[in-house]
Parts: C-alpha cells; sequence; structure tokens
C-alpha cells in the first residue's frame, strides 16, 4: 500500500483499529463474566487491564508510520483556515513575503555578481589597478589614450 492510499484511507483505518479495540475490550469482558462478574463489573475490569484506550490508539497510529505528515496536513489546513479568516492579515503577510524574498533575491544577485563570481581572466590573481596621481585632485585611473 502506497503512502498516499494509506494517508486518504485513513478513515477505513481508523474504523477498523475502533472494531479491533472494541474486540479485545469485548473478550477481555466475556473472561470476566466466566470468572463470575457481572457485565458491568466485567466491562470495568476489562477497561482497567486494557489501560488508555486512546493511548493505545496513538500508538498504534504512530506504528502506521505516517503520523509526521497527518499532523503536517492538519497544520496546513488549520493555517488555511485562519488566513481565510482574515483576509487583511493575509494580504499583509503574503505582500510582506513576497518584498522580503524579492529583495533577499536582488541583494544576493547583486553580490554574487561583484563580490562572489571569479573575473573572466586567466589569472585574476595577477590584475592590478594603475593610478594617476594628480595634485590637488583625489586619485583616477589612467585615461584611456595613457593606458
Amino acid at each position: 500500500m502506497s503512502v498516499w492510499e494509506r494517508l486518504f484511507r485513513r478513515r477505513r483505518r481508523e474504523e477498523e483499529l475502533d472494531e479491533e479495540v472494541q474486540a479485545h475490550l469485548r473478550m477481555a469482558a466475556q473472561d470476566h463474566v466466566g470468572q463470575g462478574e457481572t457485565a458491568e463489573q466485567a466491562r470495568a475490569s476489562a477497561l482497567r487491564e486494557f489501560g488508555n484506550v486512546t493511548l493505545v490508539k496513538e500508538v498504534t497510529r504512530d506504528m502506521w508510520g505516517l503520523r509526521w505528515l497527518e499532523t503536517l496536513l492538519q497544520d496546513l489546513r488549520y493555517g488555511v483556515r485562519q488566513l481565510k479568516r482574515n483576509p487583511r492579515f493575509t494580504a499583509v503577510a503574503v505582500i510582506t513575503l513576497a518584498l522580503g524574498i524579492g529583495a533577499n533575491t536582488a541583494i544576493f544577485s547583486v553580490i554574487e555578481a561583484v563580490v562572489l563570481r571569479n573575473l573572466p581572466v586567466k589569472h585574476p590573481n595577477q590584475l592590478v589597478q594603475l593610478v594617476q596621481v594628480v595634485p590637488g585632485f583625489r586619485e583616477t585611473g589612467f585615461p584611456y589614450p595613457h593606458f
């Protein structure tokens, strides 16, 4: 059975789990009735021996191996419901995320092009910058005719 089949057939698996737990409780109660207890006492004894039914179901679901995916889907559905409930907040959140992602992409593109990428020459570590010092002015690069 694939992951998707297990995920989408969850309701049927839950029903089967409920039936199995109830069958165990009925068998244990029948054993207690056979030992001379009343039906009500037998049911209470069976529940006491079986333990926390909810915990047993949770452990069984964890053994199915898809608990993390089910929890993720539950969280996503809850998040979508909350976003539908407050459309103004949703708009502000989407715009904020879009601006943040766009700015981050633009800044990284500039840094990558200017700082991280090597120059398109064979030996970039041998490049030098020639500077002409003009008295009374700041340093400037050589004009093209002198170069």
